[in-house]
């Protein structure tokens, strides 16, 4: 690659200057190597490339065409030569995720992230379904987890877990189905991804005692325990919430949970860097708490 990029920047200085002895001086050799360098260039191209006319040089027709934009893409070349040359630094990489998935795994996943070298760091974004497709094309984050991925061409997605529901109250005993309808609740909105449980109510006729919503997740944990509401979560999140006063109970009727996948670009299918990292996120869902 080096003696191929020599060659070209050879070339490049030839075309524009026009003079053997002119390139030598410009690029510190001898004007010989540089006679056996369009030697070289000649044979592989099969053109004269650069021709004698009385005292000076003219480029051929391929040589013109060349030309203008040689020198440009040899600084490309170089610099893609000198990055590769350089050491390898630690990169940031984004994974994009609604806060449930930041709660249950995150720390194992930052665990896993810096364990045993220095891998740079790791940024958790906001996830949205309708522009998850683009984003990951455009390389904006690397990686998506959700509830919810859309069925959209160019996507790969793979399941990491299946997961139900636990009850979260302020008090001890495990509630009846008649009086978890009756306890004041909060409730996460289809922000997060999941409504299934007020829709499986309704079908059977059911309703719970809702007196506030919220986007977020984490606000929900911390409102329930100012508040002392009830709270209905993902049993990995619920099993890792610590409120004092608090206990997790199983549900009083079974409602259908949901599956968590994770989410990438079809382009990034066999890219090393995106097998690495799928495979933290895998070994980071496998070492949550079993359901």
């Amino acid at each position: 690659m080096n003696q191929s990029l020599d060659r070209l920047r050879v070339l490049g200085v030839l075309l524009r200057l026009k003079s053997p002895s002119l390139t030598a001086i410009e690029l510190g050799v001898t004007q010989s190597a540089v006679s056996k360098t369009l030697a070289v260039l000649r044979k592989e191209h099969q053109d004269q490339i650069l021709i004698r006319r009385g005292d000076s040089m003219i480029p051929t027709a391929f040589g013109e065409r060349i030309s203008h934009s040689l020198n440009s893409a040899v600084r490309q070349l170089e610099q893609v030569v000198e990055r590769r040359n350089q050491p390898q630094r630690p990169r940031s990489f984004s994974i994009a995720m609604r806060d449930q998935f930041v709660l249950t795994l995150g720390p194992k996943l930052i665990q896993s992230f810096h364990q045993g070298e220095d891998h740079g760091e790791i940024e958790f974004v906001a996830y949205d379904r309708g522009t998850v497709f683009k984003s990951l094309e455009m390389g904006e984050f690397d990686l998506a987890v959700a509830v919810d991925p859309p069925s959209t061409p160019g996507l790969r997605n793979r399941k990491l877990y299946n997961e139900s529901f636990v009850c979260f109250t302020p008090r001890k005993a495990a509630p009846t189905l008649a009086e978890y309808l009756k306890l004041p609740q909060i409730s996460t909105t289809a922000h997060t991804g999941y409504s299934g449980i007020d829709s499986y109510l309704d079908s059977k006729n059911l309703k719970r005692k809702i007196v506030a919503r919220v986007p977020y997740f984490v606000a929900a944990l911390h409102l329930a325990k100012e508040a002392r509401l009830t709270l209905t979560l993902p049993k990995r999140l619920g099993l890792q919430a610590k409120i004092p006063g608090f206990y997790a109970h199983p549900m009083p009727i079974e409602i259908p949970g949901f599956s968590a996948q994770l989410i990438w670009d079809e382009r990034f299918q066999n890219d090393e860097t995106n097998v690495w990292l799928r495979q933290l996120v895998i070994k980071a869902s496998g070492s949550l708490p079993s359901t």
